[in-house]
C-alpha cells in the first residue's frame, strides 16, 4: 500500500500494522452501511441503515475499541447504539453539547469519497455530503463543510477555474455565514501563520 501520508515516515508516529486513524477505519468498517440510494420521486439520498442490512457496522466498530476515534462521532454512535435512530442521533448529540464542543472536524475528515462518486451531480452531492455528516456532525458548520469540501474536490475534478469560489456559490444562501466568509479568504488573504490547528471545523476548512 503507498504512503497515505505526505510527511517523511520518520515524522509519523508509528501504530502497529492494522492500528489506524478512527477515518480509514470508519470508511472501511461504517462506510458500506451508509448507502445511496433513489427515492420514490428520483432525488438520491442516504437510505435507511436498516435497509441495507449493515446497521450494526458502526457499533461492532466502536466496539472494537478503534484508535483515535473522535469524540462527536464515538457519541453518535452510542447514541445510536442505545436506540436512537440513526438519522436523530448526531442531532440529539449536537443539542446536548456546549458551543465550542459542538462543530468538530470529524465528518470533513471522511466526506472526500462523496465528491468522487458525485462529481457530475452536485446537487446530489450537496445533499449526500449534508446527511453523511449529520449522522455524527450535526451542525450547520458540519454539514455545509462537508459540502463545500466536496464542491471544490468535485471543481477540481471538473477542471472548473476557481473550484472553492464556484462550491461558495452553491451553498452561500444557506450556509452559515461564518463558514462562508472565514473560507472566502482561502487562500489570497490568509497567510499559513494565522491559521489554527484546532479541531474546530472552520479552522480545519
Amino acid at each position: 500500500m503507498p504512503p497515505i501520508w505526505k510527511y517523511p515516515a520518520e515524522q509519523v508516529p508509528y501504530k502497529p500494522p492494522g492500528d489506524v486513524g478512527s477515518i480509514f477505519f470508519f470508511r472501511c468498517n461504517c462506510g458500506e452501511a451508509f448507502v445511496v440510494g433513489e427515492t420514490e420521486s428520483g432525488d438520491r439520498r442516504i437510505i435507511e441503515l436498516e435497509d441495507t442490512g449493515r446497521s450494526k457496522r458502526p457499533v461492532v466498530w466502536y466496539d472494537s475499541g478503534p484508535f483515535d476515534i473522535g469524540l462527536m462521532t464515538a457519541d453518535a454512535i452510542r447514541e445510536y447504539g442505545d436506540g436512537t435512530a440513526w438519522r436523530d442521533a448526531g442531532r440529539e448529540v449536537w443539542h446536548r453539547r456546549a458551543e465550542g464542543s459542538n462543530a468538530g472536524n470529524g465528518s470533513v475528515m471522511r466526506c472526500a469519497p462523496h465528491a468522487i462518486a458525485f462529481a457530475e451531480d452536485l446537487d446530489t452531492l450537496i445533499q449526500v455530503s449534508k446527511e453523511s455528516s449529520a449522522i455524527t456532525h450535526y451542525d450547520p458548520r458540519c454539514t455545509y463543510g462537508c459540502a463545500v469540501l466536496n464542491c471544490t474536490i468535485a471543481g477540481y475534478l471538473r477542471d472548473v477555474e476557481d473550484p472553492l469560489e464556484m462550491a461558495l456559490d452553491q451553498v452561500q444562501r444557506d450556509a452559515p455565514d461564518e463558514l462562508v466568509e472565514s473560507l472566502r479568504f482561502v487562500p489570497d488573504m490568509i497567510d499559513e501563520p494565522q491559521l489554527k490547528t484546532s479541531g474546530y471545523v472552520v479552522h480545519t476548512l
